[in-house]
């Protein structure tokens, strides 16, 4: 099993509409595509940052998942509706996490 924390920035003036439209559209896709979340977080203190933890069962998983997701052809039309005025998104950081084999 491995994890990946996500971190999404939003552009100026987007964070409620990258918010709205991670919880409205993207959460459905990704369980479509077998992108497992195991919680969603915000930081109080920089309300323009949205925080995810996923899981998957290796690492060939977690790319293809990506991979469908990202070339799903409705997500693709909601991505380019939603980003009609301008990107939601300003930067966006990825950690892979792998578990350490102890003894």
């Amino acid at each position: 099993m491995i994890f990946e924390w996500k971190e999404y920035k939003a552009a100026d003036g987007a964070a409620a509409a990258m918010k709205d439209r991670f919880m409205t559209h993207t959460l459905r896709f990704f369980k479509r595509h077998g992108i497992d979340i195991v919680g969603v977080y915000s930081d109080p203190s920089d309300p323009s940052k949205l925080y995810y933890l996923t899981r998957f069962a290796d690492d060939i998983s977690r790319q293809a998942a990506w991979k469908a997701f990202q070339t799903d052809p409705e997500w693709q039309a909601i991505k380019r509706e939603t980003e009609a005025n301008g990107p939601l998104l300003a930067a966006q950081a990825t950690l892979v996490l792998q578990p350490e084999n102890a003894g």
